[in-house]
């Protein structure tokens, strides 16, 4: 005679999505602000389930989580408890943390996201159960937000790829930007706002320059018949030698350290709205955003705008004030062109422009365009600059307003007459630099 068996009990499946009454009565019974919260009066950041489910198919499509994630928590080998809440939780709180304060994000605000997120969305991110919410601690998130924030910064190869921020920031760019929008596009403006740092300023505003002046003099006295280190890293140590001489303190960079945010560094701000012009202590992040096509038709003076397009932003950088601006707006162009594949204008303000060698040249050999705002004694200024991919198929041209001529031309047309420079010849200049970009424009 047999044994009966016991039945066996069917595993419990996790449900795909949260009935209507699930998720309304999760919403009602919404965590309070967690234990540990530096201000325990601060309201959740409420978020629709509109804006969740958008921001969390954009983080998909980006499909940076999986690599973050394997990143952060190290290989799937490694022993110990479970990391608490996945990285594609924590990148979809800090996006609305940062969507909420039009800026960017603070920490404390990142806990706030988490508890204010729809239920639908939450169930879906893992933050909570269809019965409950899971126990979310300042504690947790804080540490696993600064994780994150190390990953992103110090960065990694991985499958012959360097990732950063940088890299990160442009998948979710791309994956925000419709396709067929992205092939639309065809032109971008360049530009770099100043980020004043949050932490405070210790020191007064010490002159780099005086102090690379003073090291390169110390460095002939006390290395007499050898020449000053010219190579960039070669000249750090000089430089942190005569700035701890003078009490001071420099990064890594070899540039002064004005706070206690030791990635801050000095730089100058034009005055705009809501910034006073001067010196500030902070970083620089340089925008490329998408905008209408610019129609010269030989007029330096006047520009028909194309199609409007939507402002999409294609590429962002973030780095210490006062940087090169050269190689850093090459490299964001580089990182838009991944997102809008067919751009070739950029328009770029005078903080680029005049960067020849690291940026216009750099843009020119990609057949990139360059809508540029030239100073007035640049235009009136012709330059020989030598053009060709091999040196025996260089050969010298002149250059004018960003202009290519042949080294034959004659005097009248390498720079307008000085009687049409005048208010009442505008028009008569107009037809100058048409006639001579008919006539004489090299391609």
């Amino acid at each position: 005679m047999s044994r009966r068996r016991k039945p066996q009990t069917a595993r419990r499946e996790r449900q795909a999505t949260l009935t209507q009454r699930q998720r309304h009565r999760l919403n009602d019974i919404r965590p309070p602000v967690p234990r540990g919260h530096p201000n325990q009066a601060a309201e959740p950041l409420l978020s629709s389930k509109a804006l969740g489910t958008r921001i969390l198919n954009v983080v998909r499509l980006a499909g940076v989580a999986p690599r973050l994630e394997a990143q952060v928590n190290g290989p799937a080998t490694r022993r110990g408890p479970k990391r608490p809440f996945r990285v594609e939780a924590l990148l979809v709180a800090l996006i609305i943390a940062a969507y909420d304060n039009a800026k960017s994000y603070n920490r404390t605000d990142v806990v706030l996201a988490l508890i204010g997120l729809d239920a639908a969305v939450a169930y879906e991110l893992g933050v909570c159960t269809a019965r409950e919410w899971k126990d979310i601690t300042y504690p947790t998130i804080a540490r696993r937000v600064k994780e994150l924030e190390s990953a992103l910064q110090l960065g990694w190869f991985q499958d012959g790829e360097y990732r950063n921020f940088e890299w990160v920031s442009t998948r979710l760019l791309g994956a925000s930007i419709p396709p067929a929008a992205a092939q639309a596009i065809t032109a971008a403006a360049l530009d770099e706002t100043p980020r004043p740092m949050w932490a405070r300023r210790t020191t007064v505003f010490e002159n780099q320059a005086e102090l690379e002046r003073q090291a390169e003099k110390v460095w002939r006295k006390e290395n007499p018949g050898r020449p000053v280190p010219s190579d960039p890293l070669e000249r750090i140590p000089m430089i942190e030698a005569e700035a701890i001489r003078r009490g001071w303190e420099v990064g890594p960079d070899g540039r002064l350290l004005h706070g206690k945010d030791p990635d801050a560094r000095m730089g100058w701000a034009t005055a705009t709205s809501h910034l006073p012009g001067g010196y500030y202590v902070g970083y620089g992040l340089t925008l490329l955003v998408a905008c209408p096509e610019a129609l010269w038709r030989g007029d330096p003076y006047k520009m028909a705008l194309g199609e409007p397009v939507p402002l999409y932003i294609l590429a962002l950088h973030v780095n210490g004030a006062g940087t090169d601006s050269g190689p850093t707006g090459c490299g964001v162009v580089g990182s838009g062109r991944t997102n809008a594949p067919n751009v070739i204008d950029i328009t770029a303000d005078r903080g680029y422009t005049p960067k020849r060698e690291t940026f216009a040249r750099r843009l020119h050999e990609l057949g990139i365009n360059i809508t540029m705002d030239l100073k007035q004694f640049v235009r009136g200024r012709v330059k020989t600059v030598s053009v060709g991919a091999t040196k025996k198929s260089r050969e010298s041209v002149h250059l004018h307003c960003g202009t290519f001529l042949p080294h034959w031309i004659t005097q009248y047309w390498e720079k307008p007459p000085a009687r049409l420079l005048r208010p009442d010849k505008k028009d008569d200049l107009a037809q100058w630099y048409a006639l001579r970009a008919k006539l004489l424009r090299l391609a």
